[in-house]
């Protein structure tokens, strides 16, 4: 569905994958209770319920999706065709890559959820309440990058280099403000999340200590990420890797060291580093890479 989704987009029809995915949240949400717990006729499935209702919604995009792309007013002609490796590259030079960095951003929460928990179940509850809300703010960061990696891919590919620079600087930066504005938030305010999922106050300790920690950098995580999807739209792919890569050696190597020495306020703080130290990557990537006096090779002098 996914896939199916960035095809549209990258055909510029942005509505139609955002339009059913609204929609189809708006179902689950109610439907996988109803699957869990049962209600009348229905029977509850337990977990198994809360499976059901996303491979349900799962097919019904794939097949709305697909239908949209060969019926739909899109760019896009479908036809058969001998498979060539020219086209399996094109894709793999980017993917295979970004699916390494997905799985290196989940070691780094990975990696520091191991350090936290020889602490104990409480310090485990608290950060994973802080983890969370970090991985709810990467979607909101990846709709924004959806839209820079169609915007970045096609003015590069267009000899428009100067203008490529400035979409992805002004990208980075809404993202950074979004992201940081909820490190404020729950900086000053930590409860207002925490609070939604517990009551404990051992677990509301560690999590208010996490988020005094780590929240005042969430801009960092807002800059990295956004400008992530500005090196997938030039095809470039060898930086973000080195990036997400320092970022989890710093988590373990200094994480570890840092709660030997100093607990989880060491820990938590070694997590922040990490997280300024992979935006700050970024940025310097990106101000090499879309340096005015680079020259793009192949590309086209811009009109």
């Amino acid at each position: 569905m996914n896939s199916l989704a960035s095809v549209l987009r990258g055909a510029g029809d942005m509505h139609t994958p955002a339009g059913f995915m609204v929609v189809g949240a708006m179902i689950v949400i109610p439907v996988s209770p109803l699957l869990i717990f049962g209600a009348g006729p229905v029977p509850g499935l337990g977990v198994q319920g809360a499976a059901l209702a996303l491979v349900a919604y799962y097919f019904a995009g794939s097949a709305f999706l697909a239908w949209r792309i060969v019926r739909g007013s899109t760019l896009i002609a479908l036809r058969l065709c001998r498979p060539a490796w020219r086209n399996f590259r094109e894709i793999l030079k980017v993917g295979v890559p970004a699916c390494a960095h997905a799985a290196l951003l989940n070691t780094a929460v990975a990696v520091t959820t191991g350090l936290v928990g020889v602490y104990g179940a409480a310090a485990l509850a608290g950060y994973g309440i802080g983890a969370r809300l970090e991985y709810l703010q990467v979607p909101i960061v990846f709709g924004l990058g959806a839209t820079l990696v169609a915007m970045i891919g096609t003015n590069v590919g267009a000899g428009q280099f100067e203008r490529a620079r400035r979409i992805a600087w002004t990208g980075g930066l809404f993202a950074a403000a979004v992201c940081g504005s909820i490190g404020v938030v729950v900086t000053v305010a930590p409860w207002l999340w925490a609070g939604m999922f517990t009551r404990d106050p051992a677990v509301l300790a560690v999590a208010t200590q996490y988020f005094h920690v780590v929240g005042p950098t969430y801009v960092f995580l807002g800059l990295g990420t956004a400008l992530y999807f500005s090196f997938q739209g030039t095809g470039r792919m060898l930086w973000p890797l080195l990036c997400i890569t320092v970022r989890v050696l710093v988590i373990a190597g200094g994480g570890a060291l840092a709660a030997r020495a100093f607990g989880l306020d060491g820990l938590f703080a070694v997590t922040a580093a990490a997280l300024v130290l992979f935006g700050m990557m970024y940025a310097l990537g990106v101000w090499r890479y879309f340096s005015p006096r680079r020259k793009i090779p192949n590309s086209r002098p811009q009109r």
